[in-house]
Order: C-alpha cells, then sequence, then structure tokens
C-alpha cells in the first residue's frame, strides 16, 4: 500500500472512492451522497486541483498494491475549534479495515499540516 495526493488529473477516482465512502459510512461525512452525486465534473475537478495546490486542503488516498484506491482523509487549512488545520472525511474500505491503512492516511494529513505550518491539528 502506498498514500498519495490526489491529483487534478484524477478527480474521476477521487469521485469513486468519496461516493463510495457515503454509501458505506453516510454518517461520517458532512455532506450526503446525493449531494455528491449531483456534483458536476467541474466541481469534482476544482477539489482534486485544490487538493494537488495543497494551499488550503489536501486529499489524500490508500492505493493498494493493485492500484485500487482503498481509503481517503482530508486536510483543511484553517481548522475549527482553535486547530490551524482539521483531518476530515476520513475512510478505508471494510476489507481494508485493522491493518493500518486509516494511520497511514491520518499521517499523511498530519505531515501536510505540519508541513504548512498548523500546530494544532483538530479531528
Amino acid at each position: 500500500m502506498r498514500v498519495k495526493t490526489v491529483q487534478a488529473s484524477e478527480w474521476r477516482e477521487y469521485r469513486e472512492i468519496r461516493l463510495a465512502a457515503l454509501k458505506d459510512a453516510p454518517s461520517a461525512f458532512a455532506s450526503t451522497w446525493q449531494q455528491e452525486a449531483a456534483r458536476s465534473p467541474e466541481q469534482w475537478r476544482e477539489r482534486a486541483e485544490l487538493s494537488q495546490d495543497g494551499l488550503s486542503q489536501t486529499i489524500v488516498v490508500a492505493v493498494d498494491d493493485g492500484g485500487r484506491w482503498i481509503g481517503l482523509a482530508g486536510g483543511y487549512r484553517p481548522g475549527d475549534d482553535g486547530a490551524d488545520a482539521g483531518l476530515i472525511s476520513m475512510w478505508v474500505a471494510p476489507d481494508c479495515r485493522c491493518c493500518g491503512v486509516g494511520q497511514a492516511l491520518a499521517r499523511a494529513v498530519v505531515s501536510w499540516a505540519e508541513n504548512h505550518g498548523s500546530r494544532v491539528i483538530g479531528l
């Protein structure tokens, strides 16, 4: 498994995993599957571009050895509740849970936040 930042050209893959996450764990997100599925391709591209840019937010994904995207997590600046950044929208595919994927995703978001000067990261 490897963890990487979503790039602008990967908006379709990001859309697919985000919608899968919303179907599996709708209460874990601040949006619904219906709201997200209704987004235009341009809106998905914009999210992926913001991730690639990495200044105000990031989206990281875990990719298994076969190339399947198996988890995602987001980072956002500025965070809430006194935090400099926040870890948001984390999800791991059910068949990949309890294997360290979530830890790897959280570490990637924390690293991104620290590299952008954040000292306090909220959940």
